[in-house]
């Protein structure tokens, strides 16, 4: 089921892209857009943190592990590489993110998502989701993968696109400045089977942090110096 969220995400910033750059078509999401393999295997951390309820999107991308570049998702990890098909939906091809016409299918003449139409072709991986005590069906799952997208997008600079101008260098850079990280880079990872403990994660201060008292404030000129 992350997967099928995890593609959803990935809609919902085509759609941010497009307002963002204004393009005519949606198709040139393929040609301009900077979401690079190490981009895409870093974004499912910052989309659990910029939610304002953490536990619930930690409890749908709970597999995260650390990785050179940064925090990643390690069921979600082996989308994020050369030549792979994500549903169908997305490919990542000659190092970025390409839509294919399956994905283009659930826009409307105003370039607007209609995830009902995304809902629909994937009713099967929909029927299968299993409440886990703190998100309590598929719709609202809908809602905080919604929620933690227009979270980045309302964030003082970010919501002009922030997230999306910054560079994969610059997004691991941000990702392994966090205290969590640090420290557990230092540990023998062995001990904690390569597994973070999510809790660690959900009470942690970080960046592009939905809520403010749990945000790392900082300046865009900040972020891209790191």
């Amino acid at each position: 089921m992350k997967v099928i969220a995890f593609t959803y995400s990935l809609l919902k910033f085509v759609e941010w892209h497009s307002e963002v750059h204004r393009n005519e078509n949606l198709s040139d999401f393929s040609t301009e857009n900077n979401f690079t393999p190490q981009k895409i295997a870093l974004l499912p951390y910052f989309l659990c943190t910029a939610n304002g309820n953490r536990e619930a999107m930690f409890s749908v991308f709970d597999a995260f592990q650390i990785h050179e570049s940064g925090y990643i998702e390690r069921d979600l990890f082996p989308l994020a590489k050369e030549g792979t098909s994500i549903k169908n939906v997305f490919t990542v091809q000659s190092g970025s993110l390409r839509i294919t016409d399956l994905g283009l299918s659930f826009f409307n003449e105003k370039k607007e998502f209609e995830e009902d139409k995304f809902v629909a072709k994937f009713k099967q991986n929909f029927e299968k989701f299993q409440p886990n005590g703190v998100i309590k069906d598929q719709k609202n799952l809908i809602e905080h993968l919604n929620h933690s997208v227009v979270s980045l997008k309302k964030q003082d600079f970010y919501k002009n696109g922030g997230i999306m101008w910054l560079t994969e260098d610059r997004l691991s850079a941000i990702s392994k400045s966090h205290v969590s990280y640090k420290l557990y880079s230092r540990k023998i990872l062995e001990e904690v089977d390569g597994k973070i403990r999510v809790s660690d994660l959900i009470d942690e201060m970080s960046y592009f942090a939905g809520n403010r008292s749990e945000r790392i404030e900082t300046t865009p000129f900040e972020l891209f110096q790191m």
